[in-house]
Order: structure tokens, then sequence, then C-alpha cells
């Protein structure tokens, strides 16, 4: 399995975490954030919506329910694609 196809079986799998509360919409962000950063790839921007809503949501507090809102929508996206695969 190459590396980008990795970060999106994680993904799935982070995302359905967040989807069923395993782990809540901030916590599951970073998870995908930190696993995109050890991959070390360039050009890889697919999980960038993760990314940019944990770190917005760290700088701007007032609007966490957004952002935790706008990561339950990455995620159902992703949890989406899971579906469509099997």
């Amino acid at each position: 399995m190459s590396k980008p196809e990795a970060l999106k079986h994680y993904a799935r799998h982070i995302s359905l975490s967040i989807l069923t509360a395993k782990v809540s919409p901030l916590v599951g962000a970073k998870l995908i954030w930190r696993a995109t950063l050890n991959a070390g790839l360039k050009d890889f921007h697919d999980l960038d919506g993760f990314i940019y809503a944990a770190s917005e949501m760290e700088d701007r507090p007032k609007d966490k329910a957004f952002f935790e809102q706008a990561i339950k929508d990455e995620a159902k996206q992703w949890s989406d694609v899971a579906r469509r695969e099997e």
C-alpha cells in the first residue's frame, strides 16, 4: 500500500471514530494531521480539510462549534467514501 493510500485508509478509520464519538473532532483531526506530517508527502492535500479546521480551532476558540462541525462534515465525506469502496 502506498503512503497516500495508507493515509486515506487511516482517515476513513479516524473519520468513523469521530462520527461515533469514540474520539472528539479535534483529537481525530489532530491524529490525521500528525499522520500526514509523518508521511512526509510534499504535494498531498487530500486531508487538508481536517488540518485546516484543527489548526483554526486552536487559534479561534470562540468558533469551536463551527470547526467541530467542519471536522464532522469532513469525516462524513470520508466515511461515505469508505462505504462506497466496500
